[in-house]
């Protein structure tokens, strides 16, 4: 895919009952950066589930692996603190993804959990569709600022990942 792009990912580790995450991202090719939200939820004994949000935002690269003959997307992401003595929640993300973007592994670091080996499964976009397409425009600029705005061709269409 090329472009501006939407994607939704649940990302888990099979083996383990630890934490989970839910990506909606936003991915732009052109400048290979990603924006988007986060959803983590951890389970407690005590509790149940906790749920948290909060927004991410990162890049990737596209590499080769020697000795592999497939090409895939090494993405980066963090949350995404606007002031840096906030009380948000910390997140590191790396996740090498297919180049279809509809596969891959992720490892991840929230806080003090560790969680490796996290299968990244493709979710569907219905929800996310609905969404970008009644207010694709308050999206972006909410997501890539206020002038990203007054570049919109007429005719912009909205990509996913399906």
């Amino acid at each position: 895919m090329t472009g501006l792009f939407f994607a939704s990912y649940l990302l888990a580790n099979p083996a383990t009952t630890g934490p989970t995450l839910q990506l909606n991202l936003s991915i732009d090719t052109t400048n290979h950066s990603i924006r988007g939200h986060c959803n983590l939820r951890q389970q407690h004994a005590r509790f149940g589930f906790d749920v948290i949000g909060f927004a991410v935002s990162g890049s990737y690269e596209t590499i080769g692996v020697p000795g592999v003959a497939s090409v895939f997307n090494a993405v980066k992401l963090e949350a995404d603190l606007p002031d840096p003595l906030s009380a948000q929640p910390e997140l590191h993300l790396h996740m090498l993804m297919s180049i279809d973007w509809k596969a891959g592994n992720a490892s991840f670091r929230f806080g003090q959990e560790h969680v490796q080996d996290a299968t990244v499964t493709l979710e569907p976009t219905r929800q996310l569709k609905q969404a970008a397409l009644s207010q694709v425009d308050q999206y972006l600029r909410c997501t890539y600022g206020r002038a990203f705005g007054a570049y919109l061709p007429a005719a912009f269409e909205l990509n996913f990942v399906e």
